[in-house]
This record gives structure tokens, C-alpha cells and sequence, in this order.
């Protein structure tokens, strides 16, 4: 198994078919590529029937800045994450050489993957890095069987208001919302049992819940907060403060 750092980005497959044609798959649909360097280089070397995986991030930013850059026209950091090749072609030292040959000719660089390690708290690992959490996969090279492991963080957070359910929940509280020890609201919280959910109500106003979460925006809000448990044994003075 390897691992490696997980940037707040964009992920993206570039493919190249037998006939010479080079895709842009994303699941944002984001822009087109065929202005972009990267691109260009990717149509030139890379041999047929090959899939490039790549993260387009922006060193120090925010997924949402990746849009912002490309509709200012800055530049993007991009790396490889992946390669991967189809109709019956194998890995080899050719395929590698002309993907090293496209990373090199523009702005791409390699992910580092390195051999996983039992003895490191990775969860840890990557708050104290500061970044969005690790990547994982059997093959330093093949994209198979990848899956992400972000950091959790909890903070104790004041019921401020909640807001009306949908669906299933009409007539019931769809979500919480939530102040921090300074008074501003950080987040709207859910992912609670059916159970909590039907037992809130607006007495519950000022009870100091446990919220779990990825990471602080930089608007200073809490990225997927989900509801952990109810603090009875806390009082509002002593809530975490959101920085």
C-alpha cells in the first residue's frame, strides 16, 4: 500500500485514444483544456490508449480557488497522481518515459508516493501539515482501488438556531445551526440520528453540542461538520473559539 498528500483541489482524468484524441474527463466540466500547456503536452507524448490522472490545486488554497484562477486565467499547480493504460497494454518503461516527458515539458510534477506506514497516525499527520488529508492505493503507479483519508477534528459549539427539515424531515429540524465561543455562527451541523433529530427543539436553544469536522475555511467555517454528541457537561464559556 502508498500513500501520499491530498492538496484541496480538482481531480481529473486525461485520456488518449488509439486514434491520437485527447479527452478532458472532471466531474466539475471546469474549462477547456486545449489552451493549456499541460495539455498540448500530454497530446504529444503520451502514447495511445493511455489515462493520465492528475490534481490541479492551488498551493495554499481552497478547491473553490481553482475555479477562481481559471476564470482569471492564473497559473494552477497540477501533478500526477496516476497512470493507466487500457485494450490490453501492459506498464512499461515506455509508457513511463513519455509521461515523464510530458510532466517535464510543463507544469506537471509526480506525486510522491511512499510505502505506507502502520507505525504513523497519518490522521494527525496531515493537520499537522496543514493539508487535506493522505491518499491510498495498492500500486505507485495505477490508480486502482484509491480512497481518501482526511483528518477529523472536533470542537464544542453552541446551539444557536436550527433549521427546518425536508423531505422525510418536514415538521422536523433538518439542521443545526451553531455559534463559537465569540458569538459567530461557524456552521450548520447534521448527521444526526433520527432519534436526536426528533428530540430537538427550540428549548435546546444555548445547549453546547461536540461537532465533528475536516478543516477551517478561510472565512472561518467549518468544512463538513457533522454532529457528534451533546456536552451537558459544558457550559457556553467554555466553547471552543473558531480562528
Amino acid at each position: 500500500m502508498y500513500a501520499t498528500d491530498k492538496y484541496d483541489g480538482h481531480g481529473m482524468v486525461l485520456k488518449k485514444s488509439v486514434v491520437g484524441i485527447s479527452v478532458l474527463c472532471s466531474a466539475k466540466r471546469m474549462w477547456s483544456p486545449k489552451e493549456n500547456e499541460w495539455f498540448n503536452s500530454f497530446t504529444q507524448y503520451a502514447p495511445d490508449n493511455t489515462k493520465l490522472h492528475v490534481e490541479v490545486f492551488v498551493e495554499g488554497g481552497e478547491a473553490t480557488d481553482v475555479i477562481h484562477y481559471l476564470t482569471d486565467c492564473k497559473p494552477l499547480s497540477m501533478r500526477v497522481t496516476g497512470i493507466e493504460t487500457w485494450g490490453g497494454r501492459n506498464m512499461c518503461s515506455a509508457v513511463m518515459e513519455a509521461i515523464d516527458k510530458c510532466c517535464k515539458s510543463c507544469s506537471l510534477q509526480a506525486a510522491r508516493w511512499s510505502l505506507w506506514d502502520t507505525n504513523i497516525d497519518y490522521n494527525n499527520l496531515a493537520i499537522q501539515r496543514k493539508i487535506e488529508g493522505f491518499v491510498f492505493k495498492s500500486c505507485s503507479y495505477a490508480p486502482d482501488q484509491m480512497y481518501k483519508v482526511k483528518p477529523v477534528l472536533t470542537a464544542d459549539l453552541v446551539i444557536s438556531g436550527f433549521v427546518d427539515g425536508k423531505g422525510k424531515y418536514v415538521n422536523k429540524v433538518g439542521a443545526i445551526k451553531c455559534v463559537d465561543g465569540e458569538g459567530k455562527e461557524v456552521c450548520t451541523v447534521s448527521g444526526m440520528t433520527d432519534k436526536v433529530r426528533f428530540s430537538l427543539c427550540v428549548a435546546d436553544e444555548g445547549r453546547v453540542i461536540e461537532v465533528a469536522y475536516q478543516k477551517v475555511t478561510r472565512d472561518k467555517r467549518l468544512r463538513h461538520p457533522r454532529f457528534k454528541r451533546f456536552r451537558d457537561d459544558k457550559t457556553q464559556m467554555q466553547v471552543d473559539v473558531i480562528h
